[in-house]
């Protein structure tokens, strides 16, 4: 399985561990470089140098962005009335780089 895993704190040093050991694909994304070679030197993981909030660092790493309109009831509580909403504010899949 392909993992990202954004930020390699404490939570993101042990996810990568574990799921090193596992044999996952893991991408780790972080803006401290030597945190990421020190994961990259020790685990069986690649690394991208970044922040990750950032689309470009998102799509380096692999990413593949997607909208899921998740509003409950606005929208007359329809996907077609949430991507309406979404759409008068803007969001739309090609205003943030979906397919």
């Amino acid at each position: 399985m392909n993992i990202i895993i954004a930020g390699n704190g404490k939570v993101g040093m042990t996810l990568a561990r574990q799921l090193s050991v596992e044999k996952h694909d893991i991408t780790l994304i972080d803006s401290d470089q030597q945190v990421l070679n020190a994961c990259v030197e020790n685990f069986d993981v690649m690394a991208v140098y970044g922040n990750c909030a950032a689309m470009d660092v998102l799509l380096e790493a692999g990413v593949k962005p997607f909208i899921v309109p998740a509003m409950g009831s606005h929208g007359g509580a329809t996907a077609e009335g949430q991507l309406q909403i979404l759409k008068d504010l803007d969001v739309t899949e090609e205003f943030c780089g979906c397919p």
